[in-house]
């Protein structure tokens, strides 16, 4: 960037100093704490608590409606106002309770009635509360709204805008609030299709130099001339982005503010915006001139803040800090507390990790310990997970990780086993391709064995953790596997393969079934039950395959072309003389107990099985 704030200027020249610094080999005392509440609403009342003992203004959003709060920190800060949270049509009892307890004159409204509803505002005003609303016919326009708002409270020219993605750069704008607020520069919310309308607004407020924060999937290159002079800050991921806008703009704080980069959930960003308004009281010790505000009517507050001034860091809940920003906190002497906003039990524990780790610099066993977490960065296990290829990263192993008093390094088993298990993703039920036949209730019944593979995650978690221990990369590990068979299926069942033949007396149909698949089905007749030779049920076996017989018995001789009898002198053969199949036919004119077949399905059959398939008969 040609040329910025002359702010800007210094916070450069500093990091430049900072950056050609080693890490430190004496200990730092670096104190934690946690300062979440129990949901949204309670964390808003307890940094508004941190920071203000009274105001008579409150900046009021949706805890829900993210994109429009993320843009309200220079607002909040040239009003010195702290932020609380509500429902769309009706107040928390935490918030209404912190309204009173500040003394609340004024409530100032952010987004539209969709986000805050017009029955919330008459409320408000029915509690004797001045109301006033920003909002926009988009996410765009509210921010733009904001900085008009913003440029009506100081005669002084807007020295820079931070441009993000509205859509695509939430955490962008998370991440810069604290620095906008600081340097009074709003922060305008566009996308790739508002290149020009962009442009027209900056023109609108006078703004002649520009961060665009993200990169060129996030805004496109032509954003990069957009202004007199365009800087853009952009990392692989919204934890990078967030650690190069610390390192640029305030390099070299005493406290860092830790908060949830809204990867797992996207409303956590509110969290930002929260602690935001409290970093923007303690820059209320400043003069009111210094703000370019003499008196902001009745909204003045009073300039006092248990929240020191420092950096704010996105971080991702699920793994809690990353290595870049385990290095660069480690690494930054000025450092003395780092407070956790929000973002889970991943970020208290990576966050104690640290602190432990840099109050115990030079301590050789906390310094092996630092140098063993870098060099997990650098660690693959590579699995071949049936028949595919999977790999765990350095990054992964994050979330696992604990360390105790003699700064081991212990891997939390459940966590270790659901990275295991997301590789696992097929460890579903599936049916085995044999069938089984047994006996219940007087019927035949055929069912299928279900069976589970799944990985041995006690096994496995054992050998990922000698992996760790050793902190060498290991591939095309081959997972032990356990095999359970799920079913009904009696002892006793028999085993029918993948071959069959099946005949129902109820339906006169019979099937040949192979590998679960009907690769026949044709109507028949069976033995006739009106004159004593029903087709017996049961579970049989092919015992022989004849062609061009003669099925001989009392008072008939009928030559057939297959014969396959399969329970003494009963069988399947094809039957010449019967003029259709299927129906009730076999009530009246049924054979003696063998099954008649079509001769085309007969010849079909013949050619696909042998001495010993099964044939199963139902009632």
């Amino acid at each position: 960037m040609k040329k910025l704030m002359k702010k800007t200027a210094i916070f450069v020249a500093v990091g430049a100093m900072v950056a050609s610094i080693g890490p430190s080999v004496y200990a730092q005392n670096v104190t934690s704490q946690n300062i979440s509440g129990s949901d949204r609403y309670s964390t808003a009342v307890k940094i508004s608590q941190s920071g203000w003992s009274q105001s008579d203004t409150v900046i009021l959003t949706n805890a829900n409606a993210v994109a429009d709060s993320l843009s309200v920190a220079p607002l909040a800060s040239k009003l010195r106002v702290p932020v609380l949270l509500t429902q769309s049509d009706s107040l928390n009892e935490a918030t209404m309770a912190e309204l009173s307890r500040l003394g609340a004159k004024k409530v100032l409204i952010i987004g539209g009635q969709d986000s805050i509803s017009m029955g919330l505002e008459d409320n408000l005003k029915t509690s004797s509360l001045d109301v006033e609303r920003i909002e926009g016919a988009s996410r765009e326009e509210t921010s733009l709204n904001i900085a008009k708002k913003l440029k009506e409270l100081t005669s002084e020219k807007f020295q820079v805008a931070f441009l993000v993605n509205g859509h695509k750069g939430l955490a962008d704008a998370a991440g810069i609030g604290a620095i906008a607020a600081k340097n009074g520069a709003p922060i305008l919310f566009t996308s790739n299709s508002r290149l020009e309308a962009t442009r027209s607004d900056l023109g609108q407020l006078g703004i002649d130099n520009v961060y665009v924060i993200g990169g060129n999937l996030s805004l496109v290159g032509e954003f990069d001339r957009i202004a007199t002079s365009v800087e853009r800050i952009a990392g692989s991921n919204r934890q990078e982005t967030s650690l190069k806008m610390m390192n640029k703009f305030n390099p070299n704080p005493a406290v860092v503010y830790l908060t949830d980069d809204g990867g797992v959930r996207a409303n956590r960003l509110i969290d930002a915006v929260l602690i935001n308004s409290g970093i923007i009281a303690s820059n209320a010790q400043a003069s009111a001139s210094d703000k370019g505000v003499e008196q902001v009517g009745p909204t003045k507050s009073p300039k006092s803040s248990n929240l020191a001034e420092g950096a704010v860091l996105l971080v991702n809940s699920k793994n809690g800090l990353s290595f870049n920003q385990y290095k660069t906190l480690y690494n930054m002497s000025s450092l003395t507390g780092l407070t956790q906003v929000s973002g889970g039990d991943a970020l208290t524990n990576s966050m104690g990790i640290l602190s432990n780790l840099m109050q115990n610099k030079g301590n050789a066993k906390a310094d092996q310990a630092f140098d063993r977490l870098m060099k997990l960065e650098y660690l693959t296990t590579e699995y071949n997970v049936y028949g595919t290829k999977k790999q765990i990263e350095g990054s992964q192993f994050l979330s696992t990780l604990k360390m105790d008093s003699s700064f081991n390094f212990i891997y939390d088993r459940a966590r270790m086993e659901s990275l295991l298990k997301n590789m696992d993703n097929k460890a579903v039920p599936k049916q085995l391709s044999d069938s089984y036949a047994y006996w219940k209730n007087g019927d035949v019944i055929i069912s299928k064995m279900k069976q589970v593979t799944k990985m041995d995650l006690d096994y496995e978690v054992n050998r990922l953790s000698g992996i760790l221990k050793s902190g060498v990369s290991t591939y095309n590990i081959n997972p032990k596997y356990i095999v359970t068979n799920y079913g009904d299926i009696p002892a006793n069942a028999v085993n029918l393969g993948h071959k069959y033949i099946e005949i129902d007396i109820s339906q006169q149909k019979m099937w040949l079934m192979e590998y679960g698949y009907e690769k026949m089905v044709t109507p028949v007749v069976t033995g006739n039950p009106n004159k004593g030779m029903a087709t017996p049920p049961g579970i049989f076996k092919v015992r022989k395959m004849m062609t061009n017989a003669v099925l001989r018995g009392p008072g008939y001789a009928s030559p057939v072309k297959y014969w396959v009898p399969f329970n003494g002198s009963i069988g399947i053969h094809d039957a010449y003389w019967q003029p259709f199949f299927g129906g009730n036919r076999y009530l009246y004119a049924g054979s003696h107990g063998c099954i008649n077949t079509p001769l085309s399905n007969m010849s079909f059959l013949y050619s696909r099985i042998h001495v010993g398939t099964p044939v199963i008969v139902h009632k």
